[in-house]
């Protein structure tokens, strides 16, 4: 695994959560890390685009079950604005098919909610330096 970035560089990542407490949960948590930063919110998949604004994240943290769509809805207009932005899943939906349509929505990661934020923030890392974190076992 990759080490932490260094402080004038951090890691971008954007949160798309339907629900604003983990939301806001998740942005303290990254916050608290100097190496990574929260570029913008996204509550639904139409407005990925717009919290984005300028900045293309070097990493999304998505969630899997959104109002207007799915998290690959969401990856799917993430990657059409930013080619190179590295997916990482975050749901509550531990089933087959959620995790299959992840990957093939190119996930570098799939995280379950009850994952704790070391688990999240390492899988963040990751993500960006370029790795897939997805266990061999979930993909059997």
């Amino acid at each position: 695994m990759s080490g932490p970035r260094k402080p004038d560089n951090p890691i971008r990542v954007l949160i798309v959560e339907d629900h604003l407490v983990v939301a806001e949960g998740l942005s303290a948590l990254l916050g608290s890390y100097s190496d990574l930063a929260v570029v913008a919110i996204a509550t639904s998949v139409a407005d990925v685009v717009v919290a984005m604004g300028t900045v293309c994240p070097d990493v999304a943290m998505v969630d899997f079950h959104l109002p207007d769509g799915t998290g690959a809805d969401a990856a799917d207009q993430i990657r059409a604005h930013c080619g190179e932005t590295a997916i990482v899943f975050l749901s509550a939906d531990d089933s087959d098919e959620r995790l299959l349509e992840a990957i093939e929505a190119g996930a570098s990661s799939y995280q379950l909610k009850s994952a704790s934020g070391e688990q999240i923030i390492e899988s963040i890392r990751a993500a960006a330096a370029g790795e897939t974190v997805i266990p061999a076992g979930a993909i059997a």
